[in-house]
């Protein structure tokens, strides 16, 4: 067995992304779980791509949920200017991503 025959990235992790305590973890168990090379499970490589796009479509709901439409980057980026001014260029670049 492993974690993709299981339902427990979307019954314990995608909803630990919702409590503040928890979501930097839950980012990081989920970074692991999706790094893992589906093709090494050989026929069963399908079906793990099958889960993998459905965590991943599950993940940006919840962001989505968590994220409010009056949520600005310029006063973010005043956060971290003032809080932690060493991530400002990681911001930054990060804002610059275009999807």
């Amino acid at each position: 067995m492993n974690i993709f025959n299981s339902d427990i990235v979307q019954t314990m992790l995608i909803p630990l992304l919702g409590n503040m305590n928890f979501r930097v973890q839950a980012f990081k168990c989920l970074t692991e779980i999706v790094s893992i090379n589906a093709d090494s499970f050989g026929v069963e490589g399908g079906q793990i791509k099958d889960k993998l796009a459905l965590i991943f479509l599950e993940v940006v709901q919840k962001l989505s949920s968590l994220i409010t439409v009056d949520y600005s980057l310029a006063m973010e980026r005043e956060k971290i200017v003032k809080l932690n001014p060493q991530n400002v260029t990681p911001f930054d670049l990060l804002c610059m991503v275009r999807m």
